[in-house]
């Protein structure tokens, strides 16, 4: 079995994020005829949910997802395995760029091509974030005398 995954979004006209399951398919032979045996069905919606909730719009989320398990990929290679158009989807690469969760090589003939970050990245962000609030939250703490003070 190849590990290739294909997203699919399967309800039609559906684009949110609480409704996108998945079709991954566990070989390129997929036919009709051939029934449920190639494929199962797998849920990202627990991952773009976290993703979103770290700060990442849902393109972002399913473009980073996307790239991690294509490793690398050409914008086109995105697009098609995203569902979302080219045009935005370079937008989003560039926003996936500023937060350190892409970065691009260039190959033969100038193309681009676009290689996901660690998932460590996002951890290493998010304990950031979290030492960035407990410190607001020690400012804070020490103000809140001085503001008491001033409210009778």
């Amino acid at each position: 079995m190849s590990k290739s995954v294909s997203f699919q979004n399967n309800l039609q006209g559906q684009e949110s994020i609480d409704s996108w399951p998945l079709l991954l398919y566990t070989d390129n032979s997929y036919s009709q005829s051939e029934g449920y045996d190639n494929f199962c069905w797998y849920d990202l919606t627990m991952s773009i949910k976290t993703l979103t909730e770290f700060g990442l719009s849902e393109k972002e989320a399913k473009i980073y997802i996307a790239l991690l398990e294509l490793e690398i990929a050409k914008i086109s290679d995105l697009a098609k395995k995203t569902g979302i158009n080219r045009s935005s989807a370079y937008v989003v690469l560039e926003e996936l760029k500023k937060k350190e969760l892409v970065s691009v090589s260039v190959g033969e003939g100038g193309v681009q091509k676009y290689i996901a970050s660690s998932p460590d990245v996002l951890l290493a962000q998010a304990d950031d974030k979290a030492r960035k609030q407990m410190n607001i939250k020690e400012k804070v703490k020490k103000t809140i005398p001085e503001l008491k003070a001033l409210h009778p």
